[in-house]
């Protein structure tokens, strides 16, 4: 065999043993790049779960109020009209007519309140899961735009991998 021969099978090898180590960073790059579309894709539904379960809880909430209002409203009743007993049975009709009045109208408004505040923060918890979305997405794509700095010059110049063995 001759020096040209042997210089010709050293290229041949060279440029092999390139194409491979490119095909391997091509490979990893895409492993990476499948794995950040899963860890954004977990991302992206664990948002959309606690978002869900954001508003379950506010709706719990605003029934535990709703019920609140309504033991109070039905305690202060009560009390109101045990104290009417003990007073003239002229005044006793027109002043239960009265309190129920005011005690329901009372409740009513306080009521009206609940829905104002659910609002609120039904518009807060949107604001922070729309403001989440995007910085999903921009993570996601800072984090490509890494990886390809980061492979693409190993694939193009068919870099060897050091491959690091402990004993």
């Amino acid at each position: 065999m001759s020096l040209s021969d042997s210089q010709s099978i050293e290229v041949r090898h060279d440029k092999e043993i390139k194409q491979l180590c490119s095909k391997y960073w091509r490979e990893v790059l895409v492993l990476q790049q499948e794995f950040e579309n899963t860890v954004k894709s977990t991302l992206t539904s664990l948002s959309d779960q606690a978002y869900k379960s954001a508003l379950q809880t506010l709706d719990a909430i605003a029934e535990q109020e709703v019920g609140k209002l309504r033991k109070q409203s039905g305690a202060r009743r009560k009390v109101t009209f045990q104290e009417d007993d003990a007073q003239d049975n002229i005044d006793i009709s027109l002043q239960k007519q009265n309190e129920a009045s005011e005690l329901e109208s009372s409740s009513v408004e306080q009521r009206k309140l609940i829905p104002a505040q659910k609002q609120r923060r039904i518009a807060e918890i949107e604001k922070n899961f729309l403001l989440l979305k995007p910085s999903i997405e921009s993570y996601y794509a800072e984090r490509l735009s890494e990886l390809n700095r980061l492979y693409r010059p190993k694939i193009e110049s068919g870099e060897i991998p050091v491959v690091i063995t402990r004993l």
